[in-house]
């Protein structure tokens, strides 16, 4: 039976994209010709001309070196109107000397009024007009430098590869803008050791150059760009003549100071104040044209955002996002095979939660250091002009020790972290048709006899010529080393992936297995192993749909089928669809929904291997509202319902969240989520009761609400408040056994030996105030409050205001530090000293 109802499914995910693509198919054949008149296909190229009296950097475009450089313009709609000539054209330029590449934009426009311009942080998001271009120095097709540029000046740069974008990624570089009575200017210097760029008699680039005027939410670009086909930078344009350059010795030196006053309060408690003072440095030094080191010694990572820690039930632990720069800046070649979190450096210490269980009688614990402490970390990564990219990450952290204590004031040292080092290793080789094949390698060392480990994987993303279609996949081994060479667990995981990857209509078939022994948790994250499944992705998307009023809209659906390695047994089936739209008044909705129309079986809630917990048949529907962000107040909504045929309770969720935002005027926002989260007669894991895993009945109810408030003096200087309290309580109303059918039992009474109280109540409030100044290209002074309030126990409430008022009256940290970091070129540096050397 179960086998007949995948059967159907997957025919009917099938059937519903046939009947679909073939009235789609019948409505857009009047328009085919049309768009293919509108985009074309040939790539358009630019020729750069050197100067030998650069432009002066202010906006103005009077230097009389932009009259020598060709001008370029006609530029192609993305947006409102795919494939028309803009309604406002761009005026380009680009010249070049031995020291840096030059640009200038005019963009056209109605009025000085016209030109929108709200003021942000540094590659901030904000209400304004932008100017882009990126540069693919080794005209991979995927990989570039992308630089942009606001109407006030305010700068934004990033790494583009494999369609994203990594913002964290900071060069220095220099520009300068000036609005007009017909549109605004913008002036670019890119010095050479911003980027990188093999050695050659003529330097041929791809390029790619867009505006958005955002009045009219028109997006254009230079080298046409047709979203329905795969790939950015495979559709950029060329940019040619650079001849004669060499890339520059690319050395920085980054230094900082940083204190730190921390204060530590309670009711009743003894208030602790620990001022810390520290200095480092970072260092960025380019071995060769090709390749660059990263170094950072003795980091201080303490200004970085408070986590959104939030009540874990479930069996999983909790993902949180990277914010330390050193880590999320360049990790393109790193995030290769999904092998790498890096906030396992320096995270939380293995043995943190066993120190309690290691105390003797009348001992307590005096320290147990929640974070891990990193001495140096260094990353090595560039491609060579054959395409082979090649990156190593390495990081050393100390060891840790609990400080416990006993009744005569006797101390004792728990080691909760040995001394660890971390490693990855990454070659990536480039091929025709933005293609690649890469190799990854993890590997954890830990002092003594802890355990340790090594991950290889081999990956591959191969594209037909026409790119069009495409395969991708992995294959993966870990080792994990318990006790030295003489006990390795091996794990074996691959997964492949077929599909279409370009035009409206786009699907993906994808299978993956791994088994029970796969384990790349010291260096990645893997929630859980011992699986093989099989998917069926489809999409449909219009970007010039025929009715007047619609902007674009996309239909998709995709289909899951779950089993377990060993042993071979069902555990999932799922079957989801989505639909959404965008206005020409550019209001967004969407609609979702997904069902799992058998019981499944879920082997990891119930924390036993063995034992599974069996869900019913369920369905869930949701919708969501984003409105105009142009507009000074905007609204975004979302809310969905999910029902289980549950023949015990009537077992529901019901989530909704509001997301109000309010621009004040180009220098000051607010935005605020309101987010509710409510499992009705829900069912999940509730303790152990000897020894065997006990299920409960349990409302859990979360509220999340977060405030946002950002105020910018210009473009070099910002301050920005965020609020968060994060409130979650689960109250059990009965308990059961679990079966070995994957049922529950009767409930469980004070005469059969009821378990222990599970009830749990999870507050968290924080407060991050950031002031930041950049005084200097690269340079950078920041003050930092961060407020911390954490309050766990298992009294539930439902008054959310006496709640709100005793987690703030619970023990509290708060963190004022400052750091200032200084920028320091040795190429600035050589030329001063070549300067007074001729004086």
């Amino acid at each position: 039976m179960t086998l007949h109802r995948v059967q159907n499914l997957f025919f009917f995910t099938f059937v519903y994209f046939s009947l679909f693509q073939s009235v789609a198919f019948g409505q857009l054949d009047s328009t085919k010709i049309r768009q293919k008149m509108l985009i074309s296909s040939e790539k358009r190229h630019y020729s750069a001309v050197k100067t030998d009296n650069p432009p002066k950097i202010d906006g103005k475009l009077d230097d009389a070196a932009w009259q020598t450089a060709p001008l370029t313009n006609n530029f192609t709609q993305e947006a409102p109107k795919l494939g028309e000539i803009a309604r406002f054209q761009t005026d380009v330029r680009i010249l070049y000397d031995d020291e840096a590449i030059y640009l200038s934009a005019f963009m056209h426009d109605l009025s000085r009024d016209s030109v929108l311009r709200e003021l942000c942080v540094r590659d901030g998001d904000s209400n304004s007009d932008w100017f882009f271009f990126a540069l693919d120095t080794y005209r991979s097709g995927v990989n570039a430098f992308g630089f942009s540029i606001t109407p006030p000046n305010v700068q934004g740069d990033f790494l583009l590869a494999n369609g994203n974008d990594d913002k964290s990624w900071n060069a220095v570089w220099f520009s300068a803008t000036d609005i007009r009575d017909d549109g605004w200017t913008a002036e670019f210097k890119i010095p050479y050791s911003a980027l990188r760029f093999a050695e050659a008699p003529e330097q041929i680039w791809n390029i790619q150059i867009g505006r958005e005027r955002r009045q009219s939410r028109e997006t254009a670009w230079w080298s046409p760009f047709d979203p329905n086909k795969n790939g950015f930078m495979s559709q950029a344009g060329i940019l040619e003549n650079i001849k004669g350059i060499k890339p520059p010795v690319r050395l920085a030196f980054m230094p900082f100071v940083s204190g730190a006053v921390t204060h530590h309060s309670g009711i009743g408690e003894q208030t602790s104040f620990a001022p810390v003072g520290r200095a480092g440095l970072d260092i960025k030094y380019g071995i060769n044209d090709a390749f660059t080191l990263d170094m950072t010694l003795v980091p201080d990572f303490g200004q970085v955002r408070s986590d959104d820690r939030i009540l874990n039930l479930g069996a999983f632990e909790v993902r949180y996002d990277e914010q330390r720069a050193f880590f999320t800046e360049g990790l393109e070649l790193f995030s290769k095979g999904d092998l790498f979190y890096s906030r396992r450096i320096g995270g939380t210490p293995r043995g943190y939660y066993d120190v309690a269980d290691q105390l003797k009688t009348g001992e307590k614990i005096v320290f147990n250091p929640t974070e891990g402490q990193i001495l140096n970390s260094s990353k090595l990564s560039g491609r060579t002009k054959s395409g082979l990219g090649i990156g190593v990450l390495n990081s050393v952290t100390n060891q840790l020790n609990a400080i416990v204590q006993n009744q005569k004031g006797e101390e004792r040292l728990i080691e909760t972290d040995p001394l660890t080092n971390y490693n990855i290793f990454v070659l990536d080789q480039n091929l025709n048709y933005n293609s690649s094949i890469s190799f990854i390698n993890t590997n954890v060392w830990r002092a003594g006899a802890a355990q340790e480990s090594n991950v290889s994987a081999a990956a591959f993303s191969l594209n037909n010529k026409a790119n069009t279609y495409g395969v991708f996949g992995t294959v993966q081994l870990s080792q994990q080393y318990k006790t030295g060479f003489q006990n390795i667990d091996f794990g074996q995981k691959y997964d492949v992936t077929f599909g279409k990857t370009s035009g409206k209509w786009q699907y993906y078939l994808n299978y993956w297995q791994f088994d029970d022994h796969f384990d790349s948790n010291d260096l990645g994250y893997l929630p859980y192993n011992n699986e093989r499944g099989l998917s069926l992705q489809g999409s449909f998307r219009e970007f010039k749909p025929k009715q007047k009023w619609l902007q674009n809209y996309q239909v998709s659906t995709n289909a899951v089928y779950n089993k377990l390695v060993n042993p071979d047994r069902f555990t999932n089936l799922y079957w989801g669809a989505n639909f959404n739209l965008t206005t020409k008044k550019f209001l967004s909705v969407g609609l979702f929904a997904s069902v799992m129309p058998i019981a499944t079986y879920d082997y990891f809630e119930p924390r036993v291997w063995g034992k599974y917990f069996e869900t019913p048949d369920n369905y869930n529907l949701g919708a969501w509202l984003s409105s105009d962000y142009r507009k000074a107040f905007a609204l975004d909504l979302s809310s969905n319902f999910r029902y289980y045929n549950d023949n015990i309770d009537r077992r529901y969720r019901l989530n909704f969240s509001i997301s109000p935002r309010y621009r004040v005027n180009n220098q000051l926002s607010f935005n605020a989520d309101v987010s509710s989260y409510n499992f009705i007669n829900d069912v999940g894991f509730a303790t152990f009761l000897n020894d065997e895993p006990t299920f409960g009945r349990r409302n859990v109810h979360t509220l999340v609400n977060t405030v946002n408030t950002i105020y910018t003096f210009n473009n070099r200087m910002g301050l920005s408040l965020r609020f968060r309290h994060y409130w979650s309580t689960a109250t059990y109303s009965y308990y059961n056994s679990l079966l070995d059918n994957g049922k529950l039992g009767m409930p469980f009474t004070e005469e059969n030996n009821k378990p222990v109280n599970a009830d749990r109540s999870f507050n968290a409030f924080t407060v991050d105030a950031v002031y930041s100044w950049v005084f200097a290209p690269g340079s950078q002074a920041s003050i930092v409050w961060k407020q911390g309030i954490y309050q766990s126990d298992q009294e539930t409430r439902i008054d959310y205001l006496t709640d709100f008022n005793k987690t703030l009256a619970s023990p509290q940290t708060n963190t004022l530090s400052v750091k200032v970091l200084y920028y320091i070129d040795y190429l600035n540096i050589k030329t001063m000293v070549e300067k007074r050397k001729k004086l």
